[in-house]
């Protein structure tokens, strides 16, 4: 099979996997954890119009894979574009950095949380506005569903139109792209209210991670899976990886980018990512981007 003059190691028959009508219907997308960048995945998701994705038999996303699909929806919505996306770093940083360095430094050290998950949705109002009033009922967001670590029982959580219509995707998102723990460092502290106890699935104890690949398993057996993430490309029997990044040795990327939002410095490589990999996974699409509000 033909690999695809992008350099990512998908072949066409992966792709193709989206682009057909009737194999779109077959198809179950996972946005899997992207680090601290959440901009890995956003130039594939991007190649493909709403009504494409919404095509899909479903979506899952993981960590920052729920933002950038969320990003990615907000854009074909007409509710976001690249001087947001320029502004992502300045917006994030300023907000979970407002106890400075020393500050990040002492909390553990007390017992305090070094961040806020309240910080997480200030800053998502900033950078979405009125767009992070939408929830899980909206059409837009009919097979989407964002995997979460609920902390309070210890398992699997999946928010989506069934479990959860009424929450804002975009503080559900948030909420599940940040760890509240990791070892026992207490890291994030809960925002108040519905999103208290929402945290990052790839940060779950091991149990609860198998749960989900059971629930795929079980659910859609006879579907194709495909994985957008940032170490492999290749398929094994209905299971499918697409590396959606460029980076050779992702992980060091990922340590890159969380010791710079750890000490508050400007990380250039948001909005590089952002456009290097669009302009890489960019085609003429089938269908264009809706433009509606908002259901």
């Amino acid at each position: 099979m033909r690999r695809l003059p992008n350099g990512n190691g998908a072949t066409e028959r992966d792709v193709a996997l989206f682009q057909d009508p009737v194999a779109r219907q077959n198809t179950v997308l996972i946005v899997s954890g992207t680090g601290t960048n959440a901009w890995h995945p956003y130039g594939f998701l991007r190649r493909f119009s709403l009504q494409e994705l919404r095509e899909l038999k479903a979506i899952f996303g993981i960590s920052g894979g729920s933002c950038t699909y969320y990003a990615r929806i907000m854009e074909a919505l007409g509710l976001f574009n690249d001087k947001r996306i320029a502004l992502f770093d300045e917006i994030w940083r300023r907000h979970l950095n407002r106890k400075g360095v020393l500050g990040k430094i002492i909390s553990p050290i007390t017992g305090q949380p070094v961040f806020f998950t309240q910080d997480l949705h200030r800053a998502m109002d900033e950078l979405f506005g009125h767009a992070t009033e939408i929830q899980f009922e909206d059409r837009a967001f009919s097979n989407f569903h964002c995997v979460l670590h609920r902390l309070d029982r210890d398992e699997l959580f999946i928010a989506d139109a069934a479990s959860t219509p009424d929450l804002s995707v975009a503080y559900v998102s948030a909420s599940g792209g940040f760890p509240r723990k990791v070892g026992k460092l207490n890291l994030c502290e809960g925002a108040p209210g519905k999103y208290r106890h929402f945290s990052d699935h790839d940060f779950a104890p091991e149990r609860v991670r198998s749960k989900f690949r059971e629930l795929l398993r079980s659910t859609y057996p006879d579907c194709h899976l495909v994985f957008l993430n940032q170490r492999k490309s290749g398929s094994k029997g209905n299971i499918h990886w697409i590396k959606t990044g460029e980076e050779q040795f992702p992980l060091l990327g990922q340590l890159m980018d969380a010791f710079y939002m750890a000490l508050g410095i400007p990380n250039v490589r948001h909005y590089a990512t952002a456009i290097r990999n669009r302009n890489k996974w960019s085609r003429t699409r089938t269908q264009p981007d809706g433009d509606r509000a908002p259901s």
